[in-house]
């Protein structure tokens, strides 16, 4: 009896001293991270900027394409989104996506007399954001919409002639697992996975297999992408209707949550990238930058969160209040919810009982714990 109470403590010193090493590890920002993005932003600096932007402001205009006499249908959003200021004055119309008949009647509806014959451009931005589940049986609740929406909505352009499809993501597709255990012996102190380098070449390779993809809704709007850039019909006859289609992915692991507040990239400069690929598929050189993806990324050097933090700390009336809990523990709770989710599903009784993570609790689950590690965008 003595020898097995030895073998659990001596078992039960190991596991400690192991967490308390990958807490150390999570903690810290790996060396080679540090060499790569150089020097944090400081507090003076960020006052500098602040002061100047405030003062003169940012001359987006300039940066603007030609203005096209083209319609625009933008699939996506809420009513509340255009319910003040200028973007009041555009047509809402509210749809399920998911269903065939009501997406193509919104593109059917009728426009002005004066613009009803210009060429259409759509931009496809739509989509469910669950970047927590990773697992097949709540495949479905991603790719309803995801998938067999963009298809819809894609179909429904083909329909009315639009002559430019544009589609949203992430680099979410780039994103890979992983594996945060590590041999305490091995050559790499830290979890495979910690560092990786986000573009849009994953594209360009065979897609990859489900489990491999970081989430669900990784892999649903992957699909969904090259679903939109396979159906650009750069070989149509000549003298026929061309549809140019291709994919924007902003430099964020995930973009466009509603409830997201730290984005890596600036949403002027994901909205600009859009107009940027629409005014070059009509180019000369469209067969260049058709069905394909091109990833977006704010200029400068790579952004900490730490930098995010003292930024709001400068410039902020509130004063917010940052709190850093070890990073071991929301690991091993993010398991925690993520089992809890799958046992309410697994076993069918449970769900008359028992109800999912909630909407902030949900969040933390491993798929989403995993992206918000060292990533850089290219």
């Amino acid at each position: 009896m003595g020898e097995y109470l030895l073998v659990l403590a001596v078992g039960a010193i190991c596991l400690v001293l192991y967490m308390v090493r990958l807490n150390w590890v999570l903690s810290h920002t790996p060396q080679e991270v540090v060499d790569r993005a150089g020097e944090p932003l400081t507090r003076d600096h960020v006052r500098d900027v602040f002061e100047r932007v405030r003062r003169e402001g940012i001359d987006w205009e300039g940066k603007l394409p030609r203005r096209k006499d083209r319609r625009y249908i933008v699939v996506g959003g809420s009513e509340e989104d255009f319910s003040h200021g200028a973007a009041s004055k555009v047509a809402f119309i509210q749809i399920d996506i998911t269903n065939e008949a009501e997406i193509l009647k919104a593109y059917e509806a009728p426009w002005p007399d004066a613009v009803a014959s210009l060429p259409l451009t759509v931009f496809h931005t739509a989509g469910v954001i669950r970047p927590f589940e990773r697992y097949e049986m709540f495949h479905e609740r991603t790719s309803r919409v995801n998938v067999t929406g963009t298809a819809h909505s894609l179909l429904a352009a083909k329909k009315v002639g639009a002559g430019i499809f544009i589609y949203t993501f992430s680099l979410n597709a780039a994103l890979k697992q992983v594996k945060w255990l590590f041999a305490p012996w091995g050559r790499t102190q830290q979890p495979r996975g910690f560092i990786q380098d986000l573009d849009d070449r994953d594209f360009f390779e065979p897609l990859r297999p489900p489990h491999t993809f970081l989430t669900n809704y990784a892999q649903s709007k992957a699909e969904s992408e090259r679903l939109v850039c396979d159906a650009d019909e750069r070989d149509a006859r000549p003298g026929m209707p061309v549809l140019r289609t291709g994919a924007i992915r902003p430099g964020n692991a995930v973009y466009g949550h509603r409830n997201e507040s730290i984005n890596w990239v600036h949403v002027e400069n994901a909205s600009l990238a859009h107009l940027l690929h629409g005014d070059a598929l009509l180019g000369e050189n469209a067969a260049k930058v058709a069905g394909r993806p091109f990833t977006v990324t704010d200029r400068g050097k790579p952004v900490r969160f730490g930098d995010i933090h003292l930024l709001l700390d400068t410039v902020s009336t509130t004063g917010p209040r940052m709190s850093y809990p070890p990073p071991v523990l929301m690991l091993v709770l993010s398991y925690l919810v993520e089992w809890y989710g799958l046992l309410v599903n697994a076993v069918p009784f449970l769900d008359r009982f028992l109800s999912e993570p909630g909407e902030l609790i949900r969040w933390v689950q491993s798929g989403g714990y995993a992206t918000r590690l060292n990533y850089f965008v290219e």
